[in-house]
């Protein structure tokens, strides 16, 4: 079911309830309104004929020629005079409007207890319960004749047909108004909908190739611009995905595509001329960029792995110190034989709640990154110190320096800044980008300055709780 439909239905169905509600209670009120009036009416005419009663009683002939009269102008009605001490029935007249069957019926009627003055009103039915009569009946005369009991009925069923009538128009009016409230409820569910159609077809006009187009947003201060507004956002960060997934592509398939023309071309020359490079220098430089090739991957891997999983891992202490202690004398040897002065500076324990594989591939990226790009003879400063709920982690290099340009650029996939950082020096362009994907994970900040005497690379990580154990 649509939503148009579904608002229609709800909307109907809550009409149709609250009228029918409403309807209800109306018709009670006018129907017990009507019958009230009925028995007004009733409760008058029996006034009238108990006086009757009582001033014509000495003078029977003249009481029955009062009543026949009376009853004539009453077609509906019927009169009774009853003796209550013999149970005898004096004067029994009925209306030309009651047939004799029914008349016949109600002049057997059982009288009821003797009452007052004041009538009592009851219902009587009559012909196997098909017309029903209301009679009121009391004594005229208590205190003279308290032995003589009139009755003055007559039938409901004007009133009850009107009744009737009255429930069949409200509840006919009620479906009517029902059908109307649907059709207007279809008409405003499409008038406010329209915006969201209008909106559909301009999200299905939109693809891979076109992720730059947006939708119309019109000032109208409603939750359609906003929803207009919120989906225009989400079309720019999902043509900025798009985007950064085009270019990591290509990189991936550039950096893979170098390595492997190499290897073909230097194969193929190997075969070509025999009496070229001997086969052990072949394989010597084969393996070699197979290696560079199987750290590339390894490189990916891991990017996918900590992009796929926010924590993957059981949070463990880790004391930076030591961990760049034992990083940094790995690596050592290699500024050693680049001849580079590699110092670390350790300013007592800085623990830090975190994986310590991760950790370690942060600090040794840091390191081969200032090492591999400081000339011979520089120098590159290592530091980490405990600043109060942060640890804070700082390598230093000599090197040339990243361009202003491309400074905003380091941490992306590939990127290599211009002439610092270029495929002969090394670099995949990866490893910067798993820095900082590794700070991310651990909850913390990276900075970069440079200048043309050096880069300085500064990471804070919160320090771990007592808590936790090593």
């Amino acid at each position: 079911m649509t939503l148009r439909a579904k608002l229609v239905v709800w909307y109907s169905a809550l009409f149709g309830l609250s009228g029918c509600v409403l309807v209800t209670t109306l018709y009670l009120l006018i129907a017990h309104r009507l019958r009230s009036e009925a028995d007004e009416v009733l409760a008058e005419e029996f006034e009238e004929w108990a006086r009757i009663v009582v001033d014509e009683l000495a003078d029977p002939q003249e009481l029955l020629r009062q009543m026949r009269r009376e009853i004539e102008t009453e077609e509906t009605y019927f009169f009774r005079l009853l003796n209550v001490r013999d149970g005898s029935q004096l004067i029994f007249l009925a209306g030309s409007g009651i047939p004799g069957a029914y008349a016949r019926e109600l002049e057997a009627l059982r009288p009821p207890p003797p009452g007052g003055p004041v009538p009592d009103l009851r219902t009587v039915t009559v012909w196997h319960g098909r017309r029903r009569f209301r009679v009121a009946s009391g004594l005229p005369d208590p205190e003279g004749h308290p032995e003589l009991l009139v009755e003055a009925g007559t039938s409901v069923r004007a009133v009850e047909k009107r009744i009737t009538s009255l429930r069949r128009y409200l509840y006919l009016s009620l479906a009517v108004l029902v059908v109307m409230a649907a059709g207007g409820g279809w008409f405003l569910a499409s008038r406010s909908l329209a915006p969201i159609g209008k909106m559909v077809r301009e999200l299905d006009a939109i693809e891979s190739g076109n992720l730059a187009d947006r939708l119309e947003v019109t000032r109208t201060g409603g939750e359609v611009e906003e929803l207009r507004r919120a989906i225009n956002r989400m079309l720019e960060r999902l043509q900025r995905a798009f985007e950064r997934l085009q270019a990591f592509t290509a990189n991936v398939a550039h950096e893979l595509r170098t390595p492997l023309t190499t290897l073909q071309c230097r194969i193929e020359s190997s075969i070509n001329s025999p009496g070229g490079e001997s086969p052990h220098a072949v394989l010597d430089q084969t393996l070699r960029e197979l290696e560079s090739l199987k750290a590339l991957v390894e490189n990916l891997l891991l990017l996918a792995r900590m992009d796929a999983e926010e924590a993957p891992w059981d949070p463990e202490t880790v004391d930076m110190a030591r961990l760049l202690e034992d990083v940094g004398e790995a690596f050592g040897f290699v500024a050693e034989e680049k001849g580079i002065d590699l110092a670390l500076d350790r300013r007592g324990e800085a623990p830090v709640a975190g994986n310590a594989p991760l950790l370690r591939r942060m600090v040794g990226n840091l390191l081969d990154n200032a090492i591999r790009y400081t000339p011979p003879g520089g120098k590159v400063r290592a530091s980490v110190e405990r600043q109060g709920a942060e640890c804070v982690l700082e390598v230093a290099d000599s090197g040339p320096g990243i361009p202003a340009e491309s400074l905003e650029r380091v941490f992306e996939r590939f990127y290599r800044a211009e002439g610092s950082r270029s495929r002969e020096s090394g670099g995949s362009g990866l490893g910067l980008s798993i820095v900082k994907r590794v700070v991310e994970l651990h909850g913390g900040k990276i900075k970069i300055t440079t200048s043309p005497g050096g880069t300085s690379v500064e990471v804070r990580l919160p320090v771990a709780e007592r808590s936790q154990s090593a």
